[in-house]
């Protein structure tokens, strides 16, 4: 009985060093200069065909100044292959490559509020910044709960839920995305680099052996504070400054307030709200019942929470939900030359109806090419 202990214990060990052996991660280089690209690839072997949908995680680490970075790819069958551009503001330095295997791909689970089982199906619209937006839905469960099938996309997306058939959108659903709770890695490897001019680090600081903690990256990271003086603005203008970006932050718009107005959360919709609001904006529907908004004879986009929405989209957004609407004329200087019309949603600490709850940003893979800064 003694003898198979022994081999049992062996047996599990060998298990141990296999499944270690079997992340191989190569990258174009070592030592890289501001500007330059790390490429990488990486072979994930696997056993059950479950692992075949898993998440490649990229934790890096400044090793002298204890800063860190955190990038997620999508793993699938066992491969990936992505670039990081060396951003030119980032320190010379020595820094650690984290490759981690999680062996999970991105998902949604929700549960709506108060849920009446007779309802009709969940309609869900996805809308990304590189790509056209999506819209399916869902049949949640006798308990409102309900999983969203895989999906797979770069930077983040903003996920808007709405019952089929009504008009006034007043859910309240709770989301959670597995990707984003704590995980233990199935498998860890790491790659030591170097950016810049790193003569000045001492041969004590050369010679030191790095050892990855995952705790670290656990650590909510702080910044330091600075304190700025100044006058007392408006809400809609902090706003504006908080969440217009590019773009959207410029140019010669029409800035409409539903944080402190009541006009638009009193409308029957958005696009009612604006008609006769602003000249020679026309806002009408075409066969399909999609949106046609044209202004001076010329199309104009329509953005929700700065993702653009197709004219077949509806926007499932509460009048009542809306915090600020921006409207830039043709050749004004905003996003398009052709007139834009960019609606933004209450949050954050602008958010005041706790009462609904069905609309949300969430965090998706990093693209396959972008820049390490």
């Amino acid at each position: 009985m003694k003898k198979y202990s022994i081999f049992l214990i062996c047996l599990l060990a060998s298990i141990k060093v296999l499944a270690a052996d079997s992340l191989t991660v190569a990258l174009n280089n070592t030592r890289f200069k501001k500007g330059d690209t790390i490429s990488f690839d990486c072979i994930y072997k696997y056993t059950e065909k479950k692992a075949a949908a898993s998440t490649l995680n990229v934790w890096i680490e400044d090793i002298e100044k204890n800063r860190k970075w955190q990038y997620r790819y999508p793993l699938v069958n066992g491969k990936i292959s992505a670039n990081l551009i060396v951003s030119n503001d980032l320190p010379d330095g020595k820094y650690a490559l984290n490759f981690l295997v999680q062996n999970q791909f991105f998902g949604i689970k929700g549960i709506i509020k108060d849920y009446n089982p007779k309802a009709k199906n969940l309609i869900y619209l996805m809308l990304t910044k590189d790509k056209a937006s999506y819209i399916d839905n869902v049949k949640p469960n006798v308990d409102g709960s309900f999983s969203l099938p895989r999906l797979q996309f770069a930077d983040s997306a903003r996920f808007i839920f709405s019952e089929v058939g009504k008009k006034r959108n007043d859910m309240f659903i709770d989301i959670a995305t597995p990707l984003d709770s704590a995980f233990t890695p199935l498998l860890v490897k790491t790659q030591i680099i170097t950016v810049g001019d790193t003569t000045y680090l001492n041969k004590a600081d050369s010679a030191n052996t790095y050892t990855f903690n995952e705790d670290i990256f656990r650590k909510p990271f702080t910044l330091i504070g600075v304190t700025v003086k100044a006058t007392k603005k408006k809400k809609i203008q902090l706003f504006d400054e908080e969440y217009s970006s590019g773009l959207f932050s410029g140019g010669d718009a029409k800035i409409f307030n539903g944080i402190d107005d009541n006009d638009i959360a009193s409308s029957t919709d958005i696009f009612n709200f604006l008609q006769g609001r602003v000249a020679g904006l026309k806002i009408g529907y075409n066969a399909e019942g999609g949106l046609n908004v044209t202004w001076r004879g010329g199309h104009v986009a329509i953005y929700l929470d700065e993702f653009k929405l197709d004219a077949d989209d509806p926007t499932y957004i509460n009048p009542s939900d809306v915090a600020m609407i921006k409207v830039f004329p043709p050749n004004s200087g905003g996003p398009t030359s052709g007139g834009t019309i960019a609606i933004y949603s209450k949050r954050g600490a602008y958010a005041d109806n706790s009462s609904r709850k069905y609309n949300f940003m969430v965090r998706g893979f990093t693209a396959a090419e972008s820049i390490w800064k």
